[in-house]
């Protein structure tokens, strides 16, 4: 009895000992994802970028990157559960500079518009990015909507009023399409004429730069070169014992 008894010991120990490996290694994966969307929502940029970071990071052969989770739309869930950490220091963030200027962007997962705005303010000549918010569209996703959903934002998260949201908006960057920058009463426009009369509007650098790609790589040389980049990195990306000889 007291063998036996020992041994269903040592299993309970080693399931326990293995269970609590398990859960540290997912642990690591997991806080691996966060870390990633901690830094583009810091940096403002975009969220989509999550997904493609999955390749750098399995170029770069991360030790427990997970493969798991690394979709669009696990990016922005992420993002979101994030975005309710910071929402207190945002307030203090954005009363003390004199203007502040806004980045937009709206993403399509599932069939469903995902809005994410970034507020920046320039502080003792250092630019800062915060996320005001990140917005799941229930409605249909034109400029009268998206421009409640700033405003609103503006208000309710920021805890701006309106003669500040006049005062202190002088900028937003969106992409190039109509219900952004149309002529006739679209977003940005409206924003302007409504809300921020001292606003100035600027198409995404990194929309601007995806549409400059899509011209260049139409010449064949460019082509060329992109058609190289992509095998070498395919000869690479799926042997381990390849990228060590790289290294």
């Amino acid at each position: 009895m007291l063998e036996e008894k020992q041994i269903h010991d040592q299993i309970g120990a080693t399931i326990t000992t293995q269970y609590k490996k398990a859960k540290e290694k997912i642990l690591v994966s997991k806080s691996l994802q966060f870390v990633d969307i901690f830094y583009l929502m810091k940096q403002g940029r975009p969220i989509t970028n999550f997904y493609y970071h999955k390749t750098l990071f399995d170029l770069a052969d991360v030790q427990h990157f997970p493969n798991s989770h690394s979709s669009d739309r696990n990016g922005w869930e992420m993002a979101k559960c994030l975005a309710l950490v910071g929402k207190e220091d945002l307030v203090e963030s954005v009363k003390k500079p004199r203007f502040i200027s806004l980045s937009i962007e709206v993403t399509m997962v599932d069939i469903t518009s995902l809005v994410c705005i970034h507020v920046y303010t320039f502080i003792e000549h250092v630019r800062q990015p915060h996320l005001l918010t990140i917005h799941r569209m229930k409605e249909a996703c034109n400029s009268e909507n998206l421009f409640n959903l700033v405003v609103n934002s503006l208000k309710e998260v920021a805890n701006l009023d309106d003669m500040e949201i006049a005062r202190k908006l002088i900028c937003v960057g969106a992409d190039g399409a109509s219900v952004m920058q149309g002529n006739k009463n679209e977003l940005c426009i409206r924003l302007q004429t409504s809300v921020a009369p001292y606003m100035i509007l600027i198409h995404c650098m990194a929309h601007k730069l995806n549409l400059a790609y899509k011209i260049v790589i139409t010449h064949t040389c460019v082509a060329k070169v992109e058609e190289l980049i992509n095998e070498v990195y395919a000869y690479f990306s799926k042997s381990s014992k390849r990228n060590v000889e790289f290294q």
